[in-house]
């Protein structure tokens, strides 16, 4: 499921636009045979790759197919999307009946969150007209730089909001424990992802609105571009 973030819209001809998307995966396993419980270090796992940072070149009269997201009147556009995939471990176990059932198919279950395991990615693309100035340049980085140091936060947001499940039990009836069960642990595993991308894309979103305030979307000398971004970061410290 691919979810596109709101634009931040720029209105200088000079300028780009940066723009974001999120990206989910989903997944969860259940162990059905009785197996040693995981170590406390093994039950919660994040893996943040190293941002994959791609810039294009293009001909503004002669744009490629498909042509970079520019509005109109922009000139560059760094596009950045977040990525998180989840997958949570879980064991269950059926539970004595404490009265006679009116259905003897339906049974109760106990499930545990035993781990999760996270993994989290960054993707940038920066779009430059031919021939882009260095000041253009320098401001499409400046975008680029905004959203790495929120990614750098991903693995403690991630890590937090795993916390909340990992050992959570919980009961399920029905008469098949995989469906009955798996409907719960999807749910817990699309909270934590929307969480994680909610927690990164907001407030990523209003420091790169703030930097093209400051910078007047690049046409300003002055802040430079790494000033810009160090006010842009500030508030969210």
């Amino acid at each position: 499921m691919e979810e596109r973030g709101e634009e931040v819209t720029m209105k200088p001809i000079s300028l780009l636009t940066s723009l974001f998307l999120s990206y989910i995966c989903l997944a969860w396993h259940a162990d059905f045979t009785i197996a040693a419980a995981p170590k406390p270090d093994d039950k919660i796992k994040i893996e943040r790759a190293d941002p994959v940072v791609e810039v294009k070149e293009f001909d503004p009269a002669h744009p490629p197919n498909p042509a970079p997201p520019l509005e109109p009147g922009e000139a560059a556009v760094c596009v950045y999307r977040f990525e998180i995939e989840g997958d949570i471990r879980y064991t269950y176990r059926e539970r004595p009946a404490t009265a006679k059932p009116k259905d003897p198919a339906i049974k109760s279950w106990e499930a545990t969150v035993d781990s999760m395991s996270i993994n989290l990615a960054l993707k940038v693309t920066i779009w430059l007209p031919t021939g882009a100035g260095e000041r253009l340049t320098a401001h499409e980085h400046g975008h680029r730089q905004i959203a790495e140091a929120y990614y750098a936060r991903g693995n403690e947001i991630a890590r937090g909001l795993a916390a909340k499940i990992v050992g959570q039990k919980f009961i399920a009836a029905g008469t098949d424990p995989q469906m009955v069960i798996g409907k719960q642990i999807a749910a817990m595993n699309s909270n934590i992802t929307g969480s994680y991308l909610s927690a990164i894309n907001q407030p990523c979103a209003k420091s790169q609105k703030l930097f093209d305030e400051l910078t007047n979307h690049g046409t300003k000398a002055s802040p430079t571009t790494d000033e810009a971004v160090k006010k842009s970061l500030e508030p969210e410290k």
